[in-house]
Parts: structure tokens; C-alpha cells; sequence
């Protein structure tokens, strides 16, 4: 959850979190995801949600870099 909140000050501009927001994200729903270790069914939203992040980050690149830079 630590992890989340620092993506959440990243992506609003905090310095220093600017640059590496996305790793933060990326690791963050992946150890996440190890809820799937303990399931239950109400777990599902949350793993919809990490899976979401990582396929938004990785597989589609978002957001992109010229975003960014701008």
C-alpha cells in the first residue's frame, strides 16, 4: 500500500519520485498480487486492479513518454 501512495506523489510531481513512479507501480502490483497465495473471493477486485496496473504499464506503455517530457 506504502508503494501506491508513493506512485500517487510521483505521479502528482513529487521530486525525486517524478522519474521512477512507473517501477514503483510496477513492483508494487506485483507484490500485490501475491494475495492470490491467500485466496479467498473477495480478493478479486484487488487482483483485477494490480493486473490492470501492470498491463496499463507494460504491455500498452502508459503513459507514454512523450507525455511525459512535456
Amino acid at each position: 500500500m506504502q508503494g501506491f501512495v508513493l506512485v500517487r506523489l510521483g505521479v502528482f510531481g513529487v521530486p525525486g519520485l517524478t522519474e521512477i513512479w512507473r517501477t514503483v507501480a510496477v513492483i508494487s502490483a506485483g507484490v500485490s498480487l501475491l494475495l492470490v497465495l491467500f485466496w479467498h473471493h473477495w480478493l478479486i477486485v484487488g487482483v483485477l486492479i494490480d493486473t490492470g496496473v501492470l498491463v496499463s504499464l507494460l504491455w500498452i506503455n502508459w503513459p507514454s513518454a512523450e507525455l511525459l517530457s512535456s
